[in-house]
């Protein structure tokens, strides 16, 4: 009975994890359909304001002050028969209250204190994305917390099938304009709340009001769930930072030459993030006694692995240099931001899995909240005082290195071993890369970084294939 049960759990992860990265699969394909094609085809300034929708849409989920996390932690691991559904919909009743109230307070300062009409449409989009958001993500979480990954996996399929169409679609038409595009990423926000909506059904059906009783469950949810919120706030305001300080301090055209730049980077993280997900579960396979050396291991493995991985710059690089002439500027940024993978991918694919699951969420946050902290100050100093985009994207890749080097910390005081000392390596690389690739062309920094590449690889070969080998049992 033990046998089929671990049988059928596995088969489950199995499939969880395929419609997880199935969708995260989809989402970068939209993404790199939508970042080749709209800057191609609309107005530089008018893919800034979009681009600037964008990043505060990337914000909205933080409006529901914890609410969601909060039922997503409380209600963890129940099946769908054992949710309280009562309970669960008073829960709803309380979140469109709340959002109601925010998206009026941004429509009212909307209309006060912002005087440009592109950004008086970009608040008016956010306020309506920002309610159809959060009751689709409530939606969301009670399918995760219930294992139903394939129903939410079709909803985000949904939204980004509708946006990707709709906003290539309008980007192809005579009619480029700001509004229809926000109206192609409401309208596929709106098919995905419908859908998840339909998922739900049974607790939208069930009898209840809102009451004191809610009202203090409510409280209740958001004071567990705000220690997870400030912690993917302040993680995601660690890029953010640099983000509202060029929109700050340089022109809208500026602003969308770096989010392209930033974008781009971002692919690859998408993957990788998809991709350590599936650490997650092989960390806590493996044997306590034996998790240190794992980490030992994959380290060197990830250092050697993400090294090479920086060589694709100069083939993308030559190839968007062709496709999008307008914006070379965006490629001389991507050259300096494009080390971050070094750090980034360290951390998405080996110390957060680790952190999770070593269960030290509060020493991640305590590490996004320096690292935050410091990013605003760099973006503001560089941004107010000294006025240089290059110092800034170079003090970004510089933080998440810091956020990188903090959880690496904490991992080895948990794991009680020596902080490992490659880190120094990594820091070298990413400024001989930079250098390279923002000072030479592209084809004499491609066969100069190429033999850097070249020479890590022969020094390490027998790390490399003992790390595939440790993977490939641990998989078995």
């Amino acid at each position: 009975m033990t046998i089929l049960r671990t049988s059928f759990m596995d088969k489950t992860l199995s499939k969880n994890l395929a419609y997880t990265i199935f969708s995260n699969f989809a989402s970068l394909m939209v993404s790199v359909a939508i970042t080749l094609l709209v800057p191609k085809l609309v107005a530089v300034d008018t893919y800034g304001y979009w681009q600037l929708y964008l990043l505060f849409a990337s914000y909205i989920g933080f409006a529901h002050f914890g609410l969601l996390d909060g039922i997503y932690l409380k209600f963890g691991g129940y099946t769908w028969e054992k949710l309280d559904k009562s309970l669960l919909k008073s829960q709803a009743i309380v979140l469109i209250v709340l959002q109601c109230i925010v998206a009026l307070c941004i429509c009212i300062y909307s209309f006060f204190f912002v005087d440009e009409a592109s950004r008086q449409i970009i608040f008016f989009g956010i306020s309506l994305a920002l309610i159809i958001a959060n009751l689709q993500t409530y939606c969301s979480y009670l399918l995760q917390v219930s294992n139903r990954f394939d129903d939410n996996a079709r909803i985000n399929i949904s939204y980004l099938l509708v946006y990707g169409i709709g906003l290539i679609t309008v980007a192809l038409s005579p009619y480029k304009e700001l509004p229809l595009m926000i109206s192609a990423d409401l309208l596929g926000r709106l098919l995905a709340l419908c859908l998840g909506a339909y998922y739900i059904r049974d607790i939208l059906r069930a009898d209840t009001s809102l009451s004191k009783a809610s009202l203090l469950e409510a409280f209740d949810n958001i004071k567990i769930g705000i220690n997870l919120l400030i912690a993917n706030l302040t993680g995601s305001l660690i890029v953010g930072a640099v983000s509202f300080s060029v929109e700050t301090f340089w022109s809208i055209e500026t602003f969308a030459r770096i989010a392209l730049a930033l974008s781009l980077s971002n692919f690859v993280m998408v993957f990788m993030n998809a991709v350590g997900m599936v650490m997650f579960p092989l960390i806590r396979r493996t044997e306590q006694s034996k998790i240190a050396a794992l980490y030992l291991k994959m380290r060197k493995f990830l250092l050697i692995f993400l090294s090479t991985v920086l060589i694709f710059y100069f083939p993308v690089a030559a190839l968007l240099g062709m496709w999008l002439p307008k914006y070379q500027v965006s490629l001389h940024i991507f050259a300096i931001v494009f080390p971050m993978i070094l750090f980034e991918g360290r951390r998405s694919l080996l110390a957060t899995p680790y952190m999770n699951a070593l269960r030290l969420e509060k020493k991640t946050r305590t590490a996004n909240i320096v690292t935050f902290l410091v990013s605003l100050s760099l973006a503001l100093i560089f941004g107010a005082f000294v006025h240089s985009i290059e110092l800034m994207v170079v003090s970004l890749v510089a933080c998440l290195a810091l956020r990188s080097f903090l959880l690496e910390y904490y991992l080895s005081k948990k794991m009680d071993i020596k902080p490992v000392r490659y880190g120094i390596y990594e820091v070298v690389l990413a400024a001989s890369f930079a250098l390279i690739a923002y000072r030479l062309p592209l084809i004499y920094g491609f066969i100069a970084y190429g033999l850097i590449v070249v020479i890590i690889i022969v020094l390490n070969r027998h790390q490399i294939a003992s790390a595939i080998r440790l993977l490939m049992s641990s998989r078995s």
